[in-house]
């Protein structure tokens, strides 16, 4: 029994016979040349001489070259290609409109085939990046400078590929001189690139959803199906340029009639925005529009057509402050009432004088569709004998009206964008500007079936002909509230009274008892009737000054002036301007389907592109590193430590139990880098661990080989190696 220097004995191997090798099957142990222990290569390099140097003459054996190995590439494309292919597909369909075409399915197969290899990838991550950096370890490990820059355990480290093991970060964290025996740089390069890598997937998948789009039919071809229609639409500028003074005063009339109506102020198809039910209507959310607040104008997006919002505010005057020259001022709207009463009820008598100072053969519209604010005001002086006993609350005084207006351009909805666009402040396109210069993002093909919406047509007026300006809304409502057959205006020569009806008989006296029942302006618009009273201009007044009543009224007049904005656009349209100079909107009609794609924010394709990257990159160039390097072995697996230890020796590794393998000291004492032993004449060259000195492996050299790994070459006689 032999003892080792670091006290483990060592045993001769035993001469007896096995118990299976007793019958005769196997060899006896005379066949064999030594039954001892060889002793290290260190120990007997310099007396014993190589097998085929001991040869007295020429023999054939094995060599290789360092040859490049390129399979390596081979999964690390595909596996790169499916991930970058995967990704850029899943953002390219979340970018697809809502409302899309798929001809022959071509989404569909996409997203499908992208799940699936995006599937493939994920669970292919860490194999294959393992595989890579164990390619690539092989590389490293030869490539050192110097014979004793890895010691034997840190190639361990590496060979066992701890770069997915967490235990080996145990070992240097709590083991002496951790980090110095086990890491290297190549191990952290390989950690953090297998981090990221299985990162990578589950961030992104944090940015990826699912969401429907709606599918428009297309025919064999791959164009849509579809049927349009064509609306025609007057613009500002339009209804500037031909004056349709009959049109005017039909809209005064029309509002007029309104204001009195009941169930007008339910749903208005043409009112924008927030809300469809006048009554809601709110003057920063809400708008009037020609066209119906449900069109869309299918497959040509970007179609802008003008947009009107007027905003009412009601503030109290002094007498003094009501305009005094408005009666004798030309073309100024002015209007005064006064309402007398038999001597009995002559606190009943009252006066309505009303002003809006503004010339009515100018417009305060602008002849261009760009965005444009105009402000109307009407001053009211209501005066009066009326008091109540028991209150201090006064009933009459001055105030004014004042309507700020806001004119302007909005896109309509289409499959593009199924909502309203905002106020515009250019008219740099309107109408059907999509249609000419914005082609949607599929192929259309108009249907034979095309109906047009058109007035009847209505020539341009004589140039000689004098009109009246386009009143705005607020114009348009005073007068339809104040003007010549008015119900103020009226109400002059009506006999109220109930109490005093002997006079009135037949058709006049029923009327005259009638007459306090129906609706009052703007009555069923907010101005709810306070008083039991048996004067119906009076009780209109009560309403109209009531100061507790000032959020109803302008709730009121808000509305009134939307449908006064209206009765001017749809008289205009009516009258039938010409295809000449009405802008042509195009709404098209389709059925469409749903389809399920992927929805990726522009910051969720950031993050997952940058995270992609981060560990592609490195990858690959790993990859293509170890193909482009000659090396001894191909990656750095269980065959290659086997060859190491071999060269070590069983003196220094003998077969024994081993479990605390942090103890063991030769591990740390043993370089594990493979060295040129060669002599500078040797053609066919020798591999041994750093312990031997040597010098890096040459790329173009010969080296000793195992059978069947490549040719054979006769060496130079014995001599020539010594």
């Amino acid at each position: 029994m032999a003892n080792r220097s670091d006290g483990i004995p060592l045993y001769s191997v035993s001469t007896d016979q096995l118990s299976h090798e007793r019958d005769g099957s196997a060899l006896s142990l005379e066949d064999h040349e030594n039954t001892e222990l060889r002793p290290s290569y260190a120990e007997t390099q310099e007396d014993v001489l190589p097998p085929y140097e001991q040869e007295t003459t020429a023999a054939r054996i094995h060599s290789a070259p360092l040859d490049r190995n390129l399979a390596v590439l081979i999964p690390t494309a595909v596996y790169c290609a499916m991930a970058i292919w995967s990704w850029v597909t899943l953002y390219k369909l979340s970018l697809v409109d809502e409302y899309t075409t798929d001809f022959k399915h071509k989404k569909a197969r996409s997203y499908k085939a992208a799940q699936v290899l995006r599937f493939i990838v994920v669970v292919a991550t860490v194999p294959i990046l393992s595989a890579i950096c164990a390619s690539a370890a092989s590389g490293f490990v030869q490539r050192q400078r110097q014979g004793n820059s890895l010691r034997l355990r840190q190639v361990m480290t590496l060979a066992d590929r701890s770069w997915i093991n967490p235990f080996v970060y145990v070992r240097m964290l709590f083991y002496d001189s951790g980090f110095k025996r086990y890491g290297s740089s190549f191990l952290y390069l390989a950690t953090i690139i297998h981090i990221l890598g299985i990162v990578t997937y589950p961030i992104q998948s944090l940015f990826l959803s699912a969401r429907q789009v709606n599918v428009l039919p297309v025919d064999s071809e791959g164009y849509v199906e579809y049927s349009s229609n064509l609306y025609n639409v007057a613009t500002v500028q339009n209804m500037i340029d031909f004056k349709l003074e009959s049109q005017i005063a039909q809209a005064i009339v029309t509002v007029r009639s309104e204001l009195q109506a009941d169930g007008v102020n339910g749903e208005q198809s043409q009112l924008w925005g927030s809300t469809n039910t006048l009554s809601n209507y709110a003057s920063d959310t809400s708008w009037f529009a020609e066209l119906s607040n449900n069109i869309t104008t299918g497959v040509w997006p970007d179609q802008y057509i003008p947009r009107v919002n007027s905003s009412v505010e009601i503030l109290d005057l002094s007498v003094d402050e009501f305009p005094s020259d408005c009666s004798t001022t030309s073309n100024w709207f002015y209007a005064h009432y006064t309402y007398s009463y038999l001597p009995s009820y002559s606190y009943y008598n009252a006066t309505i004088e009303v002003c809006l100072p503004m010339d009515g053969a100018q417009s305060p519209w602008s002849a261009n569709n760009d965005r444009q604010d105009f402000t109307e005001t009407l001053y009211v002086n209501i005066s009066g004998n009326y008091s109540l006993e028991w209150s201090e609350e006064t009933f009459f005084g001055a105030f004014k009206i004042v309507a700020n207006t806001t004119v302007g351009l909005f896109r309509l909805p289409s499959l593009k964008n199924q909502t309203a666009g905002p106020l515009e402040n250019s008219s740099q396109c309107i109408g059907t500007c999509g249609s000419y210069t914005h082609t949607p993002d599929y192929k259309t093909r108009r249907s034979s079936s095309i109906s047009s919406r058109r007035g009847r047509p209505y020539g341009r007026q004589s140039d000689e002909f004098s009109a009246p300006a386009l009143p705005g809304p607020l114009t348009t409502v005073a007068v339809a509230l104040f003007g010549s057959g008015s119900f103020p205006d009226l109400q002059q020569t009506v006999n109220y009274s109930l109490t005093n009806t002997e006079n009135a008989l037949g058709w006049n006296g029923w009327l005259d008892e009638q007459l306090p029942q129906t609706l009052a302006p703007l009555e069923n618009f907010g101005l709810h009737q306070r008083y039991d009273e048996n004067y119906a201009v009076f009780t209109w007044i009560l309403e109209m000054t009531d100061v507790k009543n000032r959020g109803n009224i302008t709730s009121a007049l808000n509305q009134a002036c939307f449908l006064a904005t209206k009765a001017l656009w749809d008289g205009f349209v009516s009258a039938g301007g010409t295809i000449s100079f009405l802008t042509w909107v195009r709404a098209d009609v389709v059925q469409t389907t749903t389809l399920t794609l992927p929805s990726l924010s522009r910051t969720g394709m950031i993050v997952g592109s940058v995270l992609l990257a981060l560990y592609l990159i490195p990858s690959l160039c790993l990859a293509i590193w170890a193909a482009a390097s000659r090396r001894w072995t191909d990656t750095l697996d269980a065959f290659t430590m086997l060859r190491m230890g071999a060269a070590v020796g069983q003196q220094e590794l003998p077969l024994l139990v081993g479990k605390k393998m942090h103890k063991i000291q030769v591990l740390d004492d043993w370089p594990g880098v493979v060295r040129d032993v060669s002599g500078p004449d040797d053609k066919i060259r020798q591999l041994a661990l750093g312990i031997e000195g040597g010098a890096p492996l040459e790329g173009k050299g010969r080296y000793l080989a195992y059978a069947g790994n490549s040719g054979f070459r006769t060496p130079r006689p014995a001599h020539a190696y010594t």
